[in-house]
């Protein structure tokens, strides 16, 4: 009768989308352990107990797929995804995942480059690497010379 979030590591590669229902079971005895919702499909290993990985469970949990697709997009940026990776990888339809990013571009959440789309938090981090990996190289060499070529 107890509930929680768990991250499975499964024995084989099995095809699952978010929301899909399953069942856990032991194959020898055959016995029912328990079952559950599929919150992230194509999650990276979390660490136990993170606050933060609870409360993104407890957003999923809500069934609200704006917040999934947020999160997903986040996760998906350093990939520079387009529609087709957003809806194989979330298990949203395409029209559905066209919609959620034009709210997310009128909202300002999220940006559109040609076919890609990119997380507004993800651009911002990226911004700061570059800064911090510039000032660090002009503390270093504060006389280099600047000879850029255009191409």
């Amino acid at each position: 009768g107890e509930t929680c979030y768990a991250q499975l590591r499964l024995e084989e590669a099995v095809a699952f989308k978010y929301n899909d229902r399953f069942v856990l079971r032991f194959y020898s005895p055959l016995e029912t352990i328990g079952g559950g919702k599929v919150l992230d499909p194509n999650a990276i290993k979390h660490k136990r107990f993170k606050e933060d990985v609870i409360e993104a469970f407890i957003q999923k949990q809500s069934g609200d797929h704006d917040t999934f697709m947020a999160d997903a997009l986040y996760r998906l940026s350093p990939t520079l995804p387009n529609i087709s990776a957003l809806t194989e990888q979330s298990g949203i339809v395409k029209d559905e995942v066209l919609r959620m990013m034009g709210t997310f571009i009128e909202e300002g959440l999220a940006v559109q480059i040609g076919d890609v789309y990119l997380h507004m938090a993800f651009i911002e981090e990226m911004a700061e690497e570059l800064i911090k990996t510039l000032n660090e190289f002009h503390a270093k060499n504060p006389l280099k010379n600047s000879n850029f070529q255009s191409f």
